[in-house]
């Protein structure tokens, strides 16, 4: 998607006796008069005004004006801006008034429209704005982010967000922000025509659950950084082990577990991508590849998850050896020590850990009978090599 910026309006169309206000050296008062939207000025004009107020280089003249617009009656404003023409206009008003649907559908019906406007409308669109925002197919496919945003937006009805899938599928539309949605397309698979699932109503209630849970475990997990930047090494793990941590086999919340295991592929993918980490936790176990490789690829998962995933015997091969095979993760010692220990890590790279390995650890796998007779084998030859017997 292409930078966008927003750049403020020519003079020209804003009205010759309104320039008073808005020029750059206006007087501050005639400025904030205009920002308090205190000129008799008709609607349309008065939007104008009060966006080229928000380039303003005093502060409070730009909040002043970002207030006005934000108080600015719903049927005030949509009017105003039907026949706006300059795409950062509209896109401040998006902004501001990103949760009024009323004033999205003005926005996202508008050919002046830039489609950065549509992707931050997408994110927080009722069921009626979005789809308006998905009919238009000529924009979707030539911006997928905005399909990224109402994959993401629980609001959005499984029936809207399959049509959009199904699009992306047909037309080959790379889905980067969504991993383990992208995979899925990239596999062939019609996903799609599976098995119905649970009912509409149901599944949005429960999406619409699991992305708050989502977004306060995202908050929560930001706290936590900015307090590490502030606390020593024994800090941390004293307050790791005052927190109790969580036991990735530990039982999931109420009846997540039958609700999950009801869902069509398609909903559990969804699921997967922006559901809590309870839910991915669950759906990494599910037997279908494309559900559990869209788990593991869930922006849910952390490091100390994946250091527990890669010890677990009982999850999928294709998710052990996602692990194994991404560079990031297998630059943590205990990742790689974990996957060496794992019989379902592919004889290869466990192979090609080996040579990361502490000489204690090799020495311990040479005797280990969990392991396969090649690893323990290879394991005593480098411990050997190494002590120089």
């Amino acid at each position: 998607m292409t930078e966008f910026s927003r750049e403020p309006l020519d003079l020209s169309e804003i009205d010759p006796k309104l320039h008073r206000h808005v020029q750059a050296d206006a007087a501050p008062k005639l400025k904030m008069m205009a920002a308090r939207a205190m000129l008799p000025a008709p609607p349309e004009q008065m939007v104008r005004v009060l966006y080229q107020l928000q380039f303003d280089a005093d502060r409070a003249i730009q909040t002043g004006a970002r207030d006005s617009l934000a108080q600015m009656p719903e049927a005030v404003l949509a009017p105003a801006i039907q026949k706006a023409t300059h795409p950062g206009l509209l896109d401040w008003v998006g902004q501001i008034h990103a949760r009024n649907d009323a004033i999205g559908k003005v926005i996202a019906i508008n050919r002046a429209t830039d489609d950065h406007t549509i992707v931050g409308l997408s994110a927080h669109a009722g069921r009626e704005l979005a789809d308006i925002i998905a009919t238009n197919q000529v924009r979707v496919l030539r911006t997928p982010a905005i399909i990224e945003g109402l994959y993401k937006n629980p609001a959005v009805s499984s029936a809207t967000i399959d049509a959009l899938v199904e699009l992306a599928q047909r037309n080959q539309v790379e889905l980067k922000g969504l991993p383990g949605l992208n995979a899925a397309l990239r596999s062939g698979s019609n996903f799609l025509q599976a098995e119905p699932g649970v009912d509409d109503a149901a599944f949005s209630a429960l999406l619409s659950e699991e992305v708050s849970l989502a977004k306060e475990e995202d908050e929560e997990a930001k706290k936590v950084e900015e307090m590490a930047q502030n606390l020593t090494r024994s800090q941390m793990e004293k307050m790791r082990e005052n927190s109790g941590g969580e036991d990735e086999d530990e039982e999931p919340r109420g009846n997540l577990m039958s609700q999950l295991n009801a869902m069509s592929i398609s909903q559990k993918i969804r699921m997967a991508t922006v559901g809590s980490h309870a839910a991915v936790k669950v759906l990494i176990r599910d037997q279908n590849k494309l559900v559990h490789m869209a788990a593991i690829r869930s922006p849910r998962v952390k490091l100390a998850d994946v250091a527990k995933f890669a010890s677990n015997k009982a999850l999928p091969d294709g998710v052990i050896e996602y692990i194994a095979n991404n560079r990031d993760w297998t630059q943590k010692y205990d990742i790689i020590k974990n996957l060496v220990h794992n019989p379902k890590t592919p004889l290869r790279e466990s192979l090609k850990f080996l040579n990361h390995m502490r000489s204690k650890d090799l020495r311990d796998l040479a005797r280990s009978r969990n392991v396969s007779h090649q690893v323990s084998r290879a394991a005593k030859a480098l411990a050997s090599k190494r002590s120089g017997v």
